[in-house]
């Protein structure tokens, strides 16, 4: 956009038109429901999952467990950084959501999953039950 004083309403409608796009969904729309984007890593003691949460802040995303689902959201409202004496004439900043949900193992432990986030990363450890791996173990079947 340019500070230039346009010659009259209608050129700056024009050019206003022709470097928007025409369609402009919510991020959470464009990311085919892979966001945030995630690594998971397992140990005998615990999977990691890491998101990719970047711009979010830990105050910003949720994390709940219920009925062996862990949910992850996120949530950003607009910022309006108008000051005083000013006035804001045009703003992209836009509301950001996204939701994605993950069926747990049986043997992760709901309640002893510890989260952090930094630098957007926001990193989930999942403790395992031991006994429960070690069961899963015995179930395997040899072949004759």
């Amino acid at each position: 956009m340019s500070l230039a004083r346009k010659s009259n309403i209608w050129d700056s409608w024009v050019d206003d038109l022709l470097a928007t796009p025409f369609i402009e969904l919510p991020r959470v729309l464009k990311s085919n429901g892979d966001f945030p984007a995630v690594n998971v890593r397992e140990t005998k003691e615990h999977y990691v999952l890491e998101a990719a949460v970047p711009g979010f802040e830990k105050n910003e995303i949720n994390v709940s467990v219920k009925n062996g689902m862990l949910t992850i959201r996120g949530e950003k409202q607009s910022q309006q950084n108008g000051r005083e004496n000013e006035r804001l004439t045009r703003s992209e900043f836009s509301y950001q959501m996204f939701s994605r949900s993950f069926s747990l193992p049986e043997d992760v432990l709901e309640d002893q999953i510890h989260a952090h986030c930094k630098e957007g990363v926001l990193t989930l450890e999942l403790t395992r039950n031991k006994q429960m791996a070690e069961a899963e173990k015995k179930k395997q079947i040899p072949i004759e």
